[in-house]
């Protein structure tokens, strides 16, 4: 029996049910569909009215309390549990809601409705979304009372008998803004296949976005930016970097900010603590990159552009040393840099920024994430070993909106606490022996050696050995992968389907990173990606119709006159 769909802004719900059908969509994304929902910082705010303690339980003692404190008998301070309002005083409503606790049991979380105080998306009313916070214990191993507030925004169902269980869209990074960022595309005209029978849920994971308290790094943002006009080696930058990242640790910690209460463990108790505060019983999980970790931790507890280019017979007689053009270049900018001067989207001020080999290796690699980019990867390589750093300039902003638009802070507490711990410099020269000297060099010292360097300091406990297995499951799974995703390639989806036995695997041909927004929004090509996902919701056990990934074409990619 599904739940009912209405929201319950109270946050109490029945307990789940025992039984509901569960299944799972991954890849770039993944889609979880049925998860049961079960039966911070400096802020300390009530879930639980009548906890005195913070032990997530209202006593006769505490009711007692509470008696006392409506009678002027006690000052509110004795037991801020009771004061749910935030007022210092403490009414009829809140006495009764800590017997009503005492009797029952506590929430796990609390939903508070709010203002939508950011731009929706086109299309999208104020009129169909719902927004809201959900209150939360930050570390759930302790009773202190510190809670965190995330961000929470829900697009309404349009049609006229929605189902009961809802698309949730959980962001990558770890650390990327979702409500003022991956939500955006969700306009009525895209969502209009998913929104037709279900809600949409989004909300910004602990530490990131508008959910508090953020755990961004300024100081990395500012050191990464003062860094773009300076020609600085793959050693410096890192050590530049080493110093902003520490000083971000150390500041955030003399706040008061519990590290080691933001990891995913924490998250998909939150992604469980929002459902049941909603009054979802199941509900479907897309998740974009790390979303994609996530997602599968909530149900536990490449091909490369010069390949590309030379299967393509335009492009291969343009370009047909793309491969030695572009590495060429990259030690030809290492030892010569040049200036640039791109503008930044968001202020739309000019900035200077000094484009080594190395940078141009990392710009490559984070403009590769964008399917729309691609077809332009080969032309702008060729332009700039020409010299013409036009189409270098102009994606360079973006490159560098894209490095430092997540929290910071919360990307370490979670790699520092679930990855790193398993990792070695000497593991990763060993896999990457193969791998040729330019790229390998800076994702050593950019990106290994950076990494534990500081997780030598982030301060939160070693994983459990679970994080290091895969996972196992006999949820229903769609998987879908981009051909040319330079950071979850398909064959990291092949992989989780070996342990995923009812898991469909499609490679997206000719797509980046986020396959679904891309093969969804896309004009020119079917919504291959929309119409997979919505046959999967109308029936998780069938094999989906693959035919339209099939007549899917490889890029086209653009050629110089």
């Amino acid at each position: 029996m599904k739940a009912n769909h209405a929201m319950r802004p109270s946050g109490h719900s029945a307990e789940p049910r025992p039984h509901a059908r569960q299944h799972l969509f991954i890849g770039l994304f993944l889609l979880l569909w049925g998860l049961h929902a079960p039966a911070a910082f400096a802020l300390r705010e009530v879930i639980c009215t009548g906890d005195c303690n913070y032990d997530r339980s209202a006593s006769v003692d505490e009711l007692v309390t509470g008696v006392n404190i409506a009678l002027g008998r006690q000052a509110v301070e004795v037991c801020m549990g009771f004061d749910l309002s935030g007022d210092r005083r403490l009414t009829i409503d809140e006495l009764v809601g800590g017997v009503r606790n005492a009797l029952d049991s506590c929430p796990a979380a609390r939903f508070v409705p709010g203002a939508c105080d950011f731009q929706l998306p086109a299309g999208q009313s104020a009129e169909t979304v719902e927004c809201g916070h959900l209150i939360a214990r930050e570390d759930r191993s302790r009773n202190d009372g510190q809670t965190i507030r995330l961000a929470v925004a829900v697009l309404r169902a349009s049609g006229e008998i929605p189902a009961s269980d809802p698309f949730v869209h959980l962001s990558g990074g770890p650390g990327a803004r979702l409500l003022e960022a991956g939500m955006q595309q969700y306009t009525a005209e895209f969502a209009l296949p998913l929104q037709a029978v279900r809600d949409l849920v989004f909300f910004d994971q602990r530490g990131t976005g508008r959910s508090q308290t953020k755990l961004d790094c300024p100081e990395y943002v500012e050191a990464l930016g003062d860094g773009l006009p300076m020609n600085l080696t793959s050693e410096e930058e890192a050590a530049r970097l080493l110093s902003a990242l520490r000083a971000c640790h150390d500041r955030l910690v003399g706040e008061g900010v519990n590290l080691s209460a933001y990891r995913s463990t924490a998250s998909a108790a939150d992604l469980q603590d929002l459902m049941t505060a909603l009054g979802y019983e199941r509900w479907n999980i897309y998740g974009v990159s790390y979303g994609t970790r996530l997602a599968l931790t909530a149900i536990r507890d490449t091909p490369v552009l010069f390949t590309g280019c030379a299967g393509d017979a335009a492009c291969n007689a343009a370009y047909p040393n793309l491969e030695q053009t572009f590495f060429a270049l990259v030690g030809q900018l290492n030892a010569a840099p040049v200036t640039l001067r791109p503008v930044d989207p968001v202020t739309g001020e000019p900035f200077d920024l000094v484009l080594t080999g190395d940078r141009l290796l990392v710009g490559i690699q984070q403009a590769m994430y964008a399917t729309d980019l691609l077809p332009l990867l080969p032309l702008t390589i060729a332009s700039a070993a020409a010299g013409d750093y036009a189409l270098v300039t102009a994606g360079s902003a973006n490159v560098v909106q894209r490095l430092t638009g997540s929290a910071t802070g919360l990307q370490y507490s979670v790699l520092c606490s679930e990855e790193t711990a398993f990792v070695t410099r000497e593991m990763v020269e060993d896999a990457t022996a193969d791998v040729r000297p330019e790229i390998r060099d800076v994702g050593l010292t950019a990106v290994t050696q950076l990494r534990l360097d500081v997780c030598g300091f982030w301060d939160v406990p070693p994983p459990a050995a679970v994080e290091n297995e895969p996972v196992t499951s006999d949820i229903p799974t769609l998987i879908l992968a981009g051909e040319y995703d330079p950071i979850t390639p398909p064959y990291y989806g092949e992989q989780a389907a070996q342990t995923l036995p009812r898991s469909h695997f499609f490679e997206f041909r000719g797509f980046g990173h986020g396959e679904f927004r891309a093969a969804s929004a896309e004009t020119a090509r079917p919504r291959c990606a929309m119409r997979l996902v919505s046959a999967f919701l109308d029936d998780p056990l069938a094999e989906p119709d693959g035919s339209c990934v099939e007549n899917l074409e490889a890029p086209r990619f653009v050629v110089g006159s």
